[in-house]
């Protein structure tokens, strides 16, 4: 989106209508985003992973030969080399695979089936996997996190937790001082904190109650923490909190009109469906995408930018009323790239289908 709220026309926005792979398959969203270095977008859905070229149009070249719809695939990351990590909900058979930037399945990546004992036979909500520097692989499902070699194979030096949270990880990033923070929907504590051998910080001791929606951390150092404001609230609350949990200040509230316990799944998922509807551009400003009708009291819907200083910039006005629901993210100094589910009530049914909008600053 422009600075005057046009979209830009130049990106094919990509659409999958019902019954793209299977007649029965529709229920769709795009789970996670990717702009890689070359340009290219890779996006993945509950059903297909593609590329995308730079303009939105489908990267042929791109062909995966393996279901990533069971198990479901649920969350991805791309190591230095340009290989790409998936995660499926599924266990105990191949829950984490890696391709090549082709697509082909690099069968050379570890099968990890000992770790999978954790979650066998359990259904397994939105699955959690982020890579450091140096390419390890730090994968996080209901309870657990676990920390793998760049080949897959187990970190002994990292100790596996079972962490003493509800069932439903949300979101975890690594922090500047190297530690991995885990965020949790339901139940207590909705913070925990790791040490970079998968001890408990001891130190760590958050007093968040409200589910964790997303995390992120910006260039800055800060963590930016999206949570519920409490049970039954409309109302989501991003704040920044320091090394030991504690909020250091509440920078902006998000609140939704819509008869709904919270502003919706759609801010960094409900199950944790994608973590990135909150992200910080190359000029420093912050985006949220959720299902908001207001930002810190300001009329303001869907989609929202904050100044570096987390004031609302109120000439960012995107017309998005045609689309009523997307959260998941991507950005480059180019712009921001949006992708989620399209609703729609024909005879009070309810249809679902990707929708990919490429969005100019």
């Amino acid at each position: 989106i422009k600075q005057n709220g046009e979209r830009d026309l130049n990106f094919k926005a990509l659409q999958l209508p019902d019954g793209f792979l299977n007649p029965l398959d529709k229920y769709w969203s795009i789970l996670q985003l990717k702009v890689l270095p070359s340009g290219k977008i890779l996006a993945l859905s509950e059903r297909i992973l593609l590329r995308l070229n730079s303009d939105g149009c489908v990267d042929d070249s791109f062909k995966i030969n393996f279901d990533v719809s069971y198990p479901m695939a649920q969350g991805f990351a791309v190591q230095s080399t340009g290989k790409i990590i998936v995660a499926r909900c599924f266990g105990p058979d191949r829950n984490i695979v890696r391709l090549n930037e082709n697509g082909d399945e690099d069968f050379s990546f570890k099968a990890i089936e000992d770790i999978f004992f954790l979650h066998r036979d359990r259904f397994i909500y939105g699955p959690k996997i982020i890579i450091d520097e140096n390419d390890y692989i730090y994968y996080a499902n209901q309870k657990y996190v676990v920390k793998l070699q760049p080949n897959g194979s187990i970190d002994g030096s990292f100790r596996t937790q079972n962490l003493p949270i509800g069932e439903q990880i949300t979101s975890i990033l690594r922090t500047p001082s190297k530690k991995i923070l885990v965020g949790n929907y339901y139940g207590s504590p909705t913070l925990v904190q790791l040490n970079s051998d998968g001890t408990f910080d001891t130190n760590f001791n958050s007093k968040i109650v409200g589910g964790i929606k997303t995390m992120i951390v910006r260039t800055n150092g800060k963590v930016l923490v999206a949570y519920d404001a409490g049970i039954g609230s409309h109302k989501v609350n991003l704040a920044e909190i320091d090394s030991q949990g504690n909020i250091e200040k509440i920078v902006a509230s998000f609140e939704s009109t819509l008869n709904q316990p919270t502003i919706g799944w759609d801010f960094g998922g409900f199950y944790g469906f994608g973590n990135a509807s909150l992200i910080e551009l190359a000029d420093k400003k912050i985006a949220a995408a959720a299902g908001f009708s207001s930002v810190n009291g300001l009329p303001q819907s869907h989609l929202a930018l904050l100044s570096p200083e987390y004031k609302p910039v109120v000439t960012f006005k995107p017309d998005l009323s045609k689309i009523p629901r997307y959260s998941i993210m991507a950005a480059t100094s180019a712009g921001i790239y949006l992708g989620g589910s399209q609703v729609q009530y024909p005879d009070r049914g309810i249809f679902w289908w990707d929708v990919l909008f490429g969005l100019e600053q």
